[in-house]
Protein backbone atom coordinates (compact mmCIF):
# COMPACT_ATOMS: atom_id res chain seq x y z
CA UNK A 1 0.00 0.00 0.00
CA UNK A 2 3.17 2.48 0.89
CA UNK A 3 4.88 1.53 -2.30
CA UNK A 4 2.06 2.44 -4.51
CA UNK A 5 1.10 5.38 -2.71
CA UNK A 6 4.57 6.67 -3.10
CA UNK A 7 3.51 7.29 -6.47
CA UNK A 8 0.70 9.64 -5.51
CA UNK A 9 2.85 13.18 -6.21
CA UNK A 10 3.51 11.84 -9.86
CA UNK A 11 0.12 11.00 -10.59
CA UNK A 12 -0.89 14.20 -9.48
CA UNK A 13 1.46 15.78 -11.67
CA UNK A 14 0.19 14.25 -14.54
CA UNK A 15 -3.62 15.21 -13.56
CA UNK A 16 -2.35 19.16 -13.33
CA UNK A 17 -0.50 18.99 -16.50
CA UNK A 18 -3.59 17.56 -18.53
CA UNK A 19 -5.20 20.94 -19.41
CA UNK A 20 -2.03 23.31 -19.87
CA UNK A 21 -0.92 20.98 -22.06
CA UNK A 22 -3.89 21.24 -24.31
CA UNK A 23 -4.03 24.97 -23.96
CA UNK A 24 -0.41 24.98 -24.96
CA UNK A 25 -0.86 22.63 -27.75
CA UNK A 26 -3.60 24.28 -29.19
CA UNK A 27 -2.22 27.38 -29.13
CA UNK A 28 1.53 26.05 -31.19
CA UNK A 29 -1.09 24.57 -33.45
CA UNK A 30 -3.45 27.13 -34.44
CA UNK A 31 -6.49 25.38 -33.38
CA UNK A 32 -6.99 26.65 -29.08
CA UNK A 33 -8.13 23.60 -26.85
CA UNK A 34 -11.80 24.39 -25.52
CA UNK A 35 -12.92 23.09 -22.94
CA UNK A 36 -16.32 21.15 -22.49
CA UNK A 37 -15.91 18.75 -19.49
CA UNK A 38 -14.99 20.74 -16.47
CA UNK A 39 -17.99 19.70 -14.84
CA UNK A 40 -16.87 16.74 -14.61
CA UNK A 41 -12.78 16.49 -14.85
CA UNK A 42 -12.14 19.41 -12.29
CA UNK A 43 -14.37 17.33 -9.41
CA UNK A 44 -12.90 13.79 -10.46
CA UNK A 45 -9.06 15.53 -10.30
CA UNK A 46 -10.22 17.55 -7.28
CA UNK A 47 -11.43 14.04 -5.46
CA UNK A 48 -8.30 11.84 -6.42
CA UNK A 49 -6.25 14.77 -5.02
CA UNK A 50 -8.12 14.82 -1.58
CA UNK A 51 -7.74 10.76 -1.53
CA UNK A 52 -3.99 10.92 -2.31
CA UNK A 53 -3.56 14.01 0.23
CA UNK A 54 -5.48 11.96 2.74
CA UNK A 55 -4.00 8.66 2.46
CA UNK A 56 -0.48 10.17 2.12
CA UNK A 57 -0.72 12.37 5.57
CA UNK A 58 -1.97 9.01 7.06
CA UNK A 59 0.56 6.60 5.91
CA UNK A 60 3.65 8.74 5.25
CA UNK A 61 4.76 6.11 2.66
CA UNK A 62 8.94 6.67 2.35
CA UNK A 63 10.09 8.55 -1.43
CA UNK A 64 13.14 8.17 -3.71
CA UNK A 65 14.78 10.84 -5.15
CA UNK A 66 12.22 10.49 -8.20
CA UNK A 67 9.04 10.43 -5.87
CA UNK A 68 10.33 13.96 -4.19
CA UNK A 69 11.10 16.13 -6.91
CA UNK A 70 7.65 15.52 -8.31
CA UNK A 71 6.44 16.55 -5.25
CA UNK A 72 8.46 19.40 -5.64
CA UNK A 73 6.59 19.86 -8.96
CA UNK A 74 3.10 19.98 -7.33
CA UNK A 75 3.14 23.60 -6.27
CA UNK A 76 3.76 25.24 -9.41
CA UNK A 77 1.73 22.73 -11.84
CA UNK A 78 -1.00 22.80 -9.80
CA UNK A 79 -1.11 26.76 -9.88
CA UNK A 80 -0.76 26.82 -13.51
CA UNK A 81 -3.39 24.13 -13.62
CA UNK A 82 -5.75 26.26 -12.08
CA UNK A 83 -4.65 29.58 -14.46
CA UNK A 84 -5.97 27.88 -17.44
CA UNK A 85 -9.32 25.75 -16.01
CA UNK A 86 -10.04 29.26 -14.61
CA UNK A 87 -9.39 31.50 -18.28
CA UNK A 88 -10.75 27.93 -20.26
CA UNK A 89 -14.02 27.49 -18.47
CA UNK A 90 -17.12 29.29 -17.82
CA UNK A 91 -18.26 27.18 -14.45
CA UNK A 92 -18.92 28.73 -12.02
CA UNK A 93 -17.65 25.99 -9.38
CA UNK A 94 -14.31 25.73 -10.91
CA UNK A 95 -12.52 28.46 -8.65
CA UNK A 96 -13.32 26.44 -5.63
CA UNK A 97 -12.33 23.31 -7.13
CA UNK A 98 -9.03 24.94 -8.50
CA UNK A 99 -8.18 26.38 -4.42
CA UNK A 100 -8.86 22.74 -3.29
CA UNK A 101 -5.83 21.04 -5.45
CA UNK A 102 -3.65 23.89 -4.85
CA UNK A 103 -4.28 23.61 -0.96
CA UNK A 104 -3.84 19.55 -1.90
CA UNK A 105 -0.65 20.41 -2.96
CA UNK A 106 0.90 22.96 -0.92
CA UNK A 107 0.36 20.31 1.59
CA UNK A 108 2.03 17.48 0.01
CA UNK A 109 4.92 19.89 -1.15
CA UNK A 110 5.04 20.62 3.46
CA UNK A 111 4.77 16.78 3.56
CA UNK A 112 6.85 15.28 1.24
CA UNK A 113 9.65 18.16 -0.02
CA UNK A 114 13.08 18.10 1.39
CA UNK A 115 15.61 19.25 2.58
CA UNK A 116 13.67 21.83 4.89
CA UNK A 117 15.34 24.57 2.93
CA UNK A 118 13.86 23.53 -0.20
CA UNK A 119 10.29 23.01 1.29
CA UNK A 120 10.01 26.59 2.41
CA UNK A 121 10.90 28.09 -1.00
CA UNK A 122 8.59 26.13 -2.78
CA UNK A 123 6.31 26.33 -0.34
CA UNK A 124 5.98 30.03 -0.03
CA UNK A 125 6.47 30.68 -4.22
CA UNK A 126 3.18 28.44 -4.11
CA UNK A 127 1.23 29.83 -1.59
CA UNK A 128 2.25 33.75 -3.18
CA UNK A 129 1.08 32.18 -6.73
CA UNK A 130 -1.92 30.67 -5.03
CA UNK A 131 -3.22 34.07 -3.54
CA UNK A 132 -1.99 35.88 -7.14
CA UNK A 133 -4.35 33.50 -8.89
CA UNK A 134 -7.18 34.46 -6.49
CA UNK A 135 -6.71 38.14 -7.60
CA UNK A 136 -6.80 36.54 -11.36
CA UNK A 137 -10.38 34.84 -10.32
CA UNK A 138 -11.62 38.02 -8.71
CA UNK A 139 -10.58 39.51 -11.79
CA UNK A 140 -11.79 37.66 -14.77
CA UNK A 141 -15.60 36.77 -12.26
CA UNK A 142 -15.48 41.18 -12.47
CA UNK A 143 -15.13 41.27 -16.40
CA UNK A 144 -17.07 38.36 -17.22
CA UNK A 145 -20.45 39.59 -15.28
CA UNK A 146 -20.51 43.14 -18.12
CA UNK A 147 -22.05 41.32 -20.71
CA UNK A 148 -23.96 38.20 -21.84
CA UNK A 149 -24.08 36.59 -25.08
CA UNK A 150 -26.84 34.83 -26.16
CA UNK A 151 -27.18 32.46 -29.19
CA UNK A 152 -30.53 33.36 -31.06
CA UNK A 153 -30.45 30.83 -33.83
CA UNK A 154 -28.08 28.55 -35.67
CA UNK A 155 -27.83 27.63 -39.38
CA UNK A 156 -25.63 24.98 -40.22
CA UNK A 157 -24.00 24.89 -43.77
CA UNK A 158 -25.43 22.44 -46.40
CA UNK A 159 -22.41 19.95 -46.02
CA UNK A 160 -22.54 20.57 -41.59
CA UNK A 161 -19.27 21.92 -42.29
CA UNK A 162 -19.98 25.04 -40.40
CA UNK A 163 -22.64 26.46 -38.34
CA UNK A 164 -23.60 30.39 -38.57
CA UNK A 165 -24.50 31.58 -35.29
CA UNK A 166 -26.55 35.08 -35.06
CA UNK A 167 -25.80 36.20 -31.33
CA UNK A 168 -27.13 39.28 -29.07
CA UNK A 169 -23.68 40.47 -27.64
CA UNK A 170 -25.75 42.60 -24.36
CA UNK A 171 -23.18 45.00 -22.65
CA UNK A 172 -25.86 46.39 -20.13
CA UNK A 173 -25.55 50.12 -19.85
CA UNK A 174 -22.94 50.23 -22.40
CA UNK A 175 -25.32 49.03 -25.17
CA UNK A 176 -24.43 45.79 -27.39
CA UNK A 177 -24.26 44.45 -30.91
CA UNK A 178 -25.60 41.77 -32.88
CA UNK A 179 -23.03 39.22 -34.19
CA UNK A 180 -23.08 36.69 -36.79
CA UNK A 181 -20.27 33.90 -36.46
CA UNK A 182 -19.19 31.09 -38.30
CA UNK A 183 -17.69 27.39 -36.29
CA UNK A 184 -16.15 24.96 -37.80
CA UNK A 185 -18.25 21.84 -36.74
CA UNK A 186 -14.90 19.59 -37.38
CA UNK A 187 -11.98 19.55 -34.55
CA UNK A 188 -10.85 16.57 -32.36
CA UNK A 189 -12.86 15.87 -29.69
CA UNK A 190 -10.66 14.65 -26.29
CA UNK A 191 -13.94 14.24 -23.98
CA UNK A 192 -12.85 16.88 -21.45
CA UNK A 193 -12.71 19.11 -24.46
CA UNK A 194 -11.33 19.91 -28.39
CA UNK A 195 -8.72 21.24 -30.25
CA UNK A 196 -10.65 23.67 -32.67
CA UNK A 197 -10.50 26.92 -35.28
CA UNK A 198 -11.30 30.03 -33.18
CA UNK A 199 -14.99 31.15 -34.88
CA UNK A 200 -15.13 33.85 -37.30
CA UNK A 201 -17.35 36.78 -37.13
CA UNK A 202 -18.23 38.14 -40.22
CA UNK A 203 -20.66 40.80 -39.38
CA UNK A 204 -21.47 43.12 -36.19
CA UNK A 205 -24.77 45.24 -36.48
CA UNK A 206 -26.98 46.84 -34.07
CA UNK A 207 -28.00 45.53 -30.81
CA UNK A 208 -31.35 43.74 -31.25
CA UNK A 209 -31.77 42.99 -34.55
CA UNK A 210 -31.14 39.57 -34.70
CA UNK A 211 -34.58 38.55 -34.87
CA UNK A 212 -35.42 40.25 -38.01
CA UNK A 213 -31.32 39.39 -39.48
CA UNK A 214 -31.71 36.82 -42.37
CA UNK A 215 -29.06 34.91 -42.89
CA UNK A 216 -28.70 31.87 -45.10
CA UNK A 217 -25.69 29.86 -46.77
CA UNK A 218 -24.70 29.92 -50.76
CA UNK A 219 -22.93 27.00 -51.32
CA UNK A 220 -20.38 25.56 -48.10
CA UNK A 221 -18.24 28.53 -48.07
CA UNK A 222 -20.48 31.61 -48.82
CA UNK A 223 -22.79 33.13 -45.89
CA UNK A 224 -24.81 35.52 -47.62
CA UNK A 225 -26.26 38.40 -44.52
CA UNK A 226 -29.00 40.68 -45.22
CA UNK A 227 -28.36 40.12 -48.95
CA UNK A 228 -24.39 40.63 -48.36
CA UNK A 229 -22.31 37.49 -49.47
CA UNK A 230 -19.43 36.94 -47.03
CA UNK A 231 -16.89 34.59 -48.03
CA UNK A 232 -15.40 32.33 -44.66
CA UNK A 233 -12.23 31.78 -44.53
CA UNK A 234 -10.70 30.34 -41.25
Amino acid sequence: MKKILSFSPAVLCVLYAVIPLCGMIGRLCGTPFTLCGDWFWTPAVTVISLVLTVLLCLYKPPGGKIHLLFAAFLGPLSVINGLYSLVLSDWQWTPVFVFVCCACSLALVILRVRPAALKAVIAALSGFASLSLLFITFFLMFFRGFGTETVIRSVPSPQGAYTAEVVDDDQGALGGNTLVRVKENGGIGLGIGRFAKPPVTLYTGKWGEGDALTVSWQGEDTLVIQGVEYVVRF
